[in-house]
């Protein structure tokens, strides 16, 4: 896979920024919706890649499996 750079990439910006303003577990579909990102996981990955601590965990609600997304910490300058 070739991770995008976060200083260059608006992308991951806008992914990064918005879990930081929400301090809180997002769901795929609302990082898509919120974020304006698309593949999340793949996102996800290249934050990592980055340097963000990410969890991820998957959750059935509501008779459908959810995966959230937590950002632990920052990549450093971030």
């Amino acid at each position: 896979m070739n991770y995008a750079k976060l200083s260059t990439s608006a992308r991951l910006q806008r992914a990064l920024r918005y879990m930081q303003k929400v301090k809180r577990p997002v769901t795929a579909l609302e990082m898509v919706r919120k974020a304006r990102v698309t593949a999340v996981s793949s996102v996800m990955a290249e934050l990592r890649f980055n340097g963000a601590d990410i969890q991820c965990a998957k959750k059935y609600e509501n008779g459908a499996f959810r995966w959230y997304y937590t950002l632990l910490t920052s990549p450093e300058g971030w």
